[in-house]
């Protein structure tokens, strides 16, 4: 069956062509999965063809039919240290760190990384620990999720893991730029780039392509940051990648709008919400909000951007979502409570923005909270001048 080969296929040059086939036969394999999980014995097989499926689910943006295959199928099977079970439970705790479910992310991967050193699988033990990086990051331990993107990195290239490799490197640089330091930034992403260019690992591409351009675009050189985005973005469309979609559109939005192309800005902000609420991430939908309320700001309508900026925040405060992307929503607030003159509304806003910002180590974000705060002290001033 060409779904219980897809696992290593879907890391290679063959990638998309093997996304395409899989989407086309889709129906079959719900059907096979089920049929699995309903008939006594083929729990195991299930479990395998299961854990072969993960990229593609999480590629195609499929999380809630991912889990609800594997979550049932690790409960049907009594072989609890299969060599699946270890892919199964880290698919189901890379899913549930997506849509924002951490408190049951946690122990999937936990027990994933146990299971996979008792096999004695590097590969899998280097996955694991990626993942559990990036949830570190979601729950704002910046020190960890370095710590453990960075242990995963090595172990990926003792084990010739090029695509865990290339997708921890490209992790790395666009966590990076967030502790201010561009030139591990930089490194990282050009490194990831080159293993995921040489492999043909249309993944590794745009995990790169997107730390590189969250790095320029930190740095102020827009024009870098766009041409990445865009080459990022289209990497993303033709594998199928709705995260990543959302994500590098948030990105572009964000260029335009510094840039005053706000056309161009409304149109990426828009979509990337359109997808974000398809996917129904927390941290897309923040970002995505976020943009959208910088346009209005910039076309002059603060009420829409406030009600875009309001929703973020229910939404980044309910669900897990890195303080940094917290902090820019915040600032925003506290922007429009300054430019109508509600300056304890405007001082409790950067107050807060500068705390998430600080919390997690981020620098950048730490800089513009405190600009703001800078601003609003020169407009008391005024204010007590003026009285």
């Amino acid at each position: 069956m060409l779904a219980e080969d897809a696992g290593p296929a879907l890391t290679g040059s063959e990638q998309h062509i093997v996304l395409e086939q899989l989407a086309a036969d889709y129906e079959n394999l719900r059907a096979a999965l089920e049929w699995y999980t309903t008939t006594p014995g083929g729990a195991e097989q299930g479990l395998r063809l299961a854990s072969s499926l993960v990229l593609f689910w999480f590629i195609r943006g499929h999380y809630r039919d991912g889990l609800h295959s594997l979550e049932r199928l690790m409960e049907a099977s009594d072989d609890e240290g299969a060599p699946a079970r270890a892919g199964a439970l880290y698919g189901a705790g890379l899913f549930h760190t997506l849509m924002g479910s951490e408190e049951r992310a946690a122990p999937l991967l936990e027990e994933s990384l146990e299971l996979a050193r008792t096999l004695g699988d590097k590969s899998q033990v280097a996955r694991s620990l990626v993942v559990l990086g990036l949830l570190a990051f979601f729950r704002n331990d910046m020190r960890g999720a370095r710590s453990l993107l960075e242990e995963g990195a090595a172990l990926a290239r003792a084990a010739d893991d090029r695509w865990c490799l290339a997708d921890a490197l490209g992790t790395l640089s666009s966590i990076y730029p967030l502790q201010g330091e561009a030139d591990a930034a930089q490194a990282a992403g050009t490194e990831g780039l080159a293993i995921a260019r040489r492999f043909g690992d249309r993944q590794g591409i745009r995990m790169a392509l997107f730390g590189l351009a969250l790095a320029a675009a930190r740095r102020g050189d827009l024009g870098p940051a766009r041409a990445l985005g865009e080459e990022g973005l289209a990497v993303c469309r033709e594998i199928g990648d709705l995260w990543f979609v959302s994500y590098f559109l948030w990105l572009l939005a964000t260029v335009a709008t510094t840039s005053g192309q706000l056309a161009a800005a409304r149109a990426f902000a828009e979509e990337s919400l359109d997808v974000a609420r398809e996917l129904d991430a927390p941290l897309l939908l923040v970002c995505a909000l976020d943009a959208m309320a910088a346009v209005a700001r910039a076309e002059g309508d603060d009420e829409t951007a406030r009600a875009h900026l309001d929703e973020a925040e229910r939404i980044g405060r309910a669900g897990t979502v890195p303080g940094s992307y917290l902090s820019s929503v915040l600032r925003g607030l506290g922007e429009l409570a300054l430019a109508r003159g509600d300056l304890t509304g405007a001082r409790l806003r950067f107050e807060e923005s500068l705390s998430f910002a600080r919390e997690v180590g981020d620098v950048w974000a730490s800089e513009r909270a405190a600009a703001s705060q800078a601003t609003l002290a020169k407009k008391r001033d005024d204010v007590g001048q003026e009285t």
